[in-house]
């Protein structure tokens, strides 16, 4: 499928909009017209995106689509521009554009050394209103400290699952908010007593894995924090009930290494964000943008990160380790 002269889509009758995820705005270009209600209702699961108003030309990058009977994409690196060919009814709801706009977003702002979206939960201490960072695998509890930190020590969520890590103009380690609610598990609300008093009952066929409540801020009484604000301490988490008493030491070596630098890069990378149409069928990867430069903001984030100092903490249940972050963090 020859690629679309860019000289003759500025002739077409195209509409145009902005996103913009945590800064980076990105122009969406098409023949084809989206509900922008149905944008804004989508985008409302997105990380840090917002639909824009502002003129096309302060934009940093485009995403056209294309209505096309056969399925392409690809990247043209000096135009900034990628282009889309896709059936209506797997492209016309939006919601493949808008995760594939995000994932252009992430490679700029990484290649820019700019706030990452990592996979870890953060909150804003009520202390001195600096950032808590928990890391840790699927399942290890990030949720569950994240939401107990909120609902009993009064400190604000800045994101659960989704949140932005980077430095300011300081080159101080800051967040810029994440994604504002809580998605608990079945399995989590089980096997912590604390939950269950505040989480209602499931109701779904699901394996208990995959079983998820929602839980607003706003319907537990806690504050969300956008703004940026400067990490205070970092944790890599695991909550295992197999275990008998906390564990607790400076998270360091080859571990270390090899789990940030993966999850610090799979949004640049496209481990996050496959080629999906609006119905989640797979269609591969998606072109890559900025890698090498992306990669390098990676990597001077992942160092300044290991320069910070990450504690890490294996602990029997939720409370023994939160008793363990408050106390950590009052004596900071």
């Amino acid at each position: 499928m020859p690629q679309l002269n860019p000289e003759l889509t500025s002739n077409l009758n195209m509409q145009s909009f902005n996103l913009e995820f945590c800064g980076t705005k990105i122009n969406i270009r098409s023949e084809h017209t989206f509900n922008l209600d149905n944008i804004y209702e989508l985008g409302k699961t997105v990380t840090g995106m917002s639909i824009q108003d502002d003129a096309i030309s302060e934009c940093e990058a485009d995403l056209t689509f294309i209505p096309h009977d056969d399925t392409e994409i690809n990247y043209d690196e000096s135009n900034k521009r990628m282009m889309l060919y896709g059936p209506l009814k797997h492209f016309g709801s939006g919601k493949a554009i808008i995760y594939t706009a995000g994932y252009i977003a992430e490679c700029l702002r990484a290649a820019k050394q700019g706030p990452m979206l990592i996979h870890s939960a953060a909150v804003q201490s009520s202390e001195d209103s600096g950032s808590i960072v928990l890391l840790g695998e699927k399942g290890a509890g990030k949720t569950t400290l994240a939401l107990r930190l909120c609902h009993e020590f009064g400190h604000r969520l800045i994101g659960n699952d989704n949140v932005f890590l980077g430095s300011n103009s300081d080159s101080k380690l800051i967040t810029m908010g994440g994604n504002a609610w809580f998605d608990v598990r079945s399995t989590a609300v089980s096997a912590d007593k604390y939950l269950e008093k505040i989480v209602d009952d499931f109701d779904s066929q699901e394996p208990a894995w995959n079983k998820k409540v929602r839980i607003e801020p706003e319907d537990v009484d806690i504050d969300v924090c956008s703004e940026e604000s400067l990490v205070r301490s970092i944790y890599h988490i695991r909550i295992d009930h197999s275990q008998d008493m906390i564990y607790t030491n400076e998270w360091s070596g080859m571990q270390r290494h090899l789990l940030l630098h993966e999850r610090f890069g799979r949004h640049i990378t496209g481990q996050a964000t496959p080629f999906q149409d609006d119905q989640g069928n797979y269609l591969g990867s998606l072109p890559s943008v900025n890698l090498s430069e992306a990669i390098l903001g990676r990597d001077a984030l992942v160092k300044q990160v290991v320069n910070h100092g990450i504690t890490e903490i294996f602990a029997p249940n939720s409370s023994e380790a939160l008793n363990y972050i408050i106390e950590s963090d009052v004596s900071l």
